[in-house]
């Protein structure tokens, strides 16, 4: 049954691979030729190609703000954002104008690709007779490198890293090995790369395929060595079990039973750690040696993994995470103490997305608003004298969200109301800059003075029969 599952993967990338054999350009960042599932477009001489897939052969990490639609890019000490439609962008602080702005093609953020890469060090370079663009100091290195010798066996990866598997292979009898692989966990980020044993005219040699590890999960990847036009079994195939945790996940348990072993009450002695994801990702049990919780999510990663939430403290915590209906990440908290296993509280967001815990004793994640339109702010929860999750409250939850002004609008100097400070003109920008998330707004014009305005329920502006909608152009609804 699985061997016709992924014969069936791998004849969908057979078919996909043939109705893009004719795409142009290309991109090519350290002889990797990198796999695209947006191609590149050239708008006014300048080649722009989807970030994410580009940013990772870089080794870069990007971070999309929805409601802002800016995309900042980070790679060790350097800082690259542009924003969707705008020629505006900024690296290390300092503004650059770019040629041609940053747009979004088929859900894919499509950048100009010289100026992303030479920001982040590269070299660049463009043969417009092959359409491709070829990239030099991507400074990509694999976490793990695998062989034949590997086949049937595990890893164990960290979000963020790179896997490498070199098997034999002959491209030039038509040959060559493809992948069937959870994207949502692991990633194909290039062609296979072939390199001859010899200078001899059909040597065999080594065929490498190059992965990254996206997010926290585990995946069965299967490779197969087959000519791709041929509907037969291939020749041979090469399995691994690849166990993907956050980069702050001191151990990981996988949702089909298998422990692992970890002191979580700073007793010195190891605890065995189950974790039980039931069919259909709804439900499940964690079990801490001898005793057992259950619980409910939706679309569980599969995972439950070991964090220090405060690193002067004896004990661990283990979380268990979710990708909900439509990737509203949530993750919950558990502690042992020896004698319970305690339910810590649930928090918005995942290790694969924006939660991080640094063993600080404070829970950095991002809320979605609920109010005004689709927006998500910065949140924080510590621990509280029992040891269970407590928001940290705010004054004010940060949007900075940017709009233009469609009727005017007058905004209270404060939120007690009463006298006007600031009217919104027709026609100019403004920038949301953060709510309670209750019943206020404030609200920055383009001459950088700021004001208020009440509302009520989801989006009507208090003593109007306005939404904010009708006010502003640029709010973002998303599902």
């Amino acid at each position: 049954m699985r061997k016709t599952a992924v014969m069936a993967a791998v004849l969908v990338m057979m078919l996909a691979a043939a109705g893009s054999a004719y795409a142009a350009p290309s991109v090519v960042v350290d002889d990797m030729t990198l796999i695209l599932d947006q191609p590149p477009v050239i708008e006014q001489g300048r080649v722009l190609v989807p970030l994410r897939a580009v940013a990772t052969a870089l080794g870069a990490e990007t971070q999309w703000d929805g409601a802002a639609r800016t995309v900042t890019i980070t790679k060790a000490q350097t800082t690259v954002a542009v924003t969707i439609g705008i020629t505006a962008a900024y690296t290390g602080g300092t503004r650059v104008e770019l040629d041609v702005p940053p747009k979004i093609v088929n859900g894919r953020t499509l950048v100009p690709f010289r100026f992303v890469s030479e920001a982040l060090g590269a070299d660049v370079n463009w043969d417009g007779d092959t359409q491709t663009v070829t990239v030099t100091g991507g400074g990509l290195e694999a976490a793990v490198s695998l062989t034949e010798a590997d086949d049937g066996g595990s890893v164990e990866l960290k979000e963020g890293d790179f896997l490498e598997v070199a098997l034999d292979g002959n491209p030039t009898t038509g040959y060559t090995w493809m992948a069937a692989v959870d994207a949502a966990v692991l990633r194909q980020v290039c062609e296979p790369m072939f390199q001859p044993e010899t200078g001899l005219i059909g040597s065999g040699g080594t065929i490498t395929l190059r992965f990254r590890a996206d997010a926290a999960g585990v995946t069965e990847m299967e490779l197969v060595y087959l000519r791709p036009w041929e509907s037969v079994m291939p020749l041979k195939t090469f399995e691994v079990t690849v166990t993907v945790s956050s980069p702050e996940s001191m151990a990981t348990a996988r949702g089909t039973g298998e422990a692992c072993r970890f002191d979580l009450n700073g007793d010195g002695e190891l605890d065995t750690i189950k974790f039980n994801c039931l069919e259909g990702g709804e439900s499940y049990t964690l079990n801490v040696n001898n005793l057992s919780v259950t619980g409910q999510g939706d679309n569980l990663d599969g995972l439950c993994q070991i964090v220090d939430v405060d690193s002067k403290d004896k004990l661990k915590e283990i979380t268990v995470s979710e990708s909900g209906p439509s990737d509203d990440y949530a993750t919950a908290f558990y502690y042992y103490d020896g004698e319970r296993i305690v339910s810590m509280g649930r928090v918005e967001g995942s290790a694969s997305t924006f939660l991080k815990v640094d063993g600080s004793g404070t829970v950095e994640t991002k809320t979605r608003g609920a109010t005004i339109h689709t927006w998500f702010y910065p949140d924080y929860y510590r621990l509280s004298g029992t040891h269970l999750l407590e928001r940290v409250p705010q004054e004010l939850y940060e949007m900075n969200h940017k709009v233009r002004v469609k009727r005017e609008l007058a905004l209270q100097k404060s939120r007690a109301g009463g006298i006007t400070g600031v009217v919104l003109i027709p026609g100019e920008e403004a920038v949301l800059v953060g709510s309670d998330d209750k019943g206020w707004c404030l609200v920055e014009n383009s001459e950088g003075m700021r004001g208020w305005f009440a509302y009520e329920g989801y989006n009507t502006i208090s003593g109007t029969q306005l939404t904010t909608e009708d006010v502003f152009e640029g709010l973002c609804y998303a599902d």
